[in-house]
């Protein structure tokens, strides 16, 4: 739920043409404020996920287990940090707000889908 929520947000960034949504800034800073809210909610719970999977197919012991997954997470989390603005502002110059925030709010909701199915 909160994956959908936070696609649909990001869609919000730069309002679709099509959808009769006003380009203000009070809607670009509430769409900021429920993708900040929702994040928290979709981030999270993955290292529970991550810690689980590893003790059914490793078998190495928890502790171990644990820092090795916030290590990955933490890592996975520094490299989008890291390179995320120079994607976006690349794709922001050529393309423009609307299109960006249109391809971040697509790529989160196709993440949504990958993850529900798998």
């Amino acid at each position: 739920m909160f994956f959908i929520v936070n696609g649909l947000s990001t869609f919000l960034y730069g309002p679709i043409s099509l959808s009769y949504v006003p380009q203000t800034i009070g809607v670009v800073v509430f769409a900021m404020v429920v993708s900040g809210l929702t994040s928290a909610h979709t981030l999270i719970p993955a290292v529970p996920e991550i810690i689980e999977a590893g003790r059914e197919e490793l078998g190495y012991p928890e502790n171990v287990l644990s820092d090795f997954s916030a290590g990955l997470f933490n890592m996975n989390f520094a490299i989008g940090e890291a390179v995320g603005p120079f994607i976006g502002n690349k794709l922001y110059v050529d393309l423009g707000m609307e299109t960006t925030s249109n391809m971040f709010g697509g790529f989160v909701l196709m993440f949504t889908l990958l993850y529900f199915i798998t």
